[in-house]
């Protein structure tokens, strides 16, 4: 009897564990509907068959709704030659290169340019590590989008984050290197951190496939 207390604390941390976890399953929703009704996009261009989002040009798919504080997962397959990106914080789909951020997805065989690289914040932060992936596998990557704290995962290992209140320059990155001539219209650290979020189209001289998309509140 005298262990009395040590189990009953035991039991209630494995109970508010086991409902933390719950929560979190509870909470995560689908970024698009099956039919893509809570979608802006072309029907002609993006297709969304057998839970698989995937499209025939380089044109972008968004939300509907906005989003902020959150977290999103999803898994991405490429092949030789890919190009693509998760976009987010995009306050204006007609200009989104100047009013978003982008995470590559890419066959990193594209470019030599690091900030270009698959899990980049494109032309902002680099890969920590190399990230070539292999073609016509599946990888999952999580984004997690904390006001001004952007932290990037790819199959469970951490790829890049960023403190967009470092980015106090338009046209330069905090470590001195030249932001793209199309991303430096504003400055980063100014940036709403609110938005539609989106996936790009085919950019390359292959497509990229998305499924199991998901987003969470913060």
């Amino acid at each position: 009897m005298k262990n009395t207390p040590t189990l009953l604390i035991a039991f209630c941390a494995f109970f508010l564990a086991a409902c933390a976890g719950h929560d979190r399953i509870e909470t995560s929703a689908d970024i698009f509907a099956p039919d893509l009704s809570n979608a802006q996009c072309s029907e002609s261009v993006w297709t969304f068959k057998d839970g698989i989002l995937e499209s025939t040009k380089d044109v972008i798919i968004f939300t509907k709704d906005e989003h902020k504080n959150f977290e999103a997962e999803f898994e991405f397959k490429i092949e030789k030659g890919s190009n693509g990106g998760f976009i987010f914080y995009v306050s204006d789909t007609k200009d989104w290169t100047n009013n978003s951020l982008e995470i590559q997805i890419c066959d990193n065989a594209t470019s030599q340019e690091p900030k270009s690289r698959c899990g980049a914040v494109f032309g902002h932060v680099a890969p920590e590590w190399d990230t070539q992936l292999s073609y016509g596998t599946w990888h999952k990557m999580r984004v997690r989008c904390d006001g001004k704290d952007i932290a990037v995962w790819i199959d469970g290992k951490r790829v890049s984050q960023m403190d967009m209140s470092k980015w106090t320059d338009a046209k330069r990155n905090p470590d001195g290197s030249k932001i793209p001539p199309w991303l430096s219209k504003n400055k980063k650290c100014d940036m709403k951190q609110s938005g539609k979020i989106g996936f790009q189209g085919r950019h390359g001289s292959a497509n990229c496939q998305y499924r199991n998309l998901k987003i969470r509140k913060l």
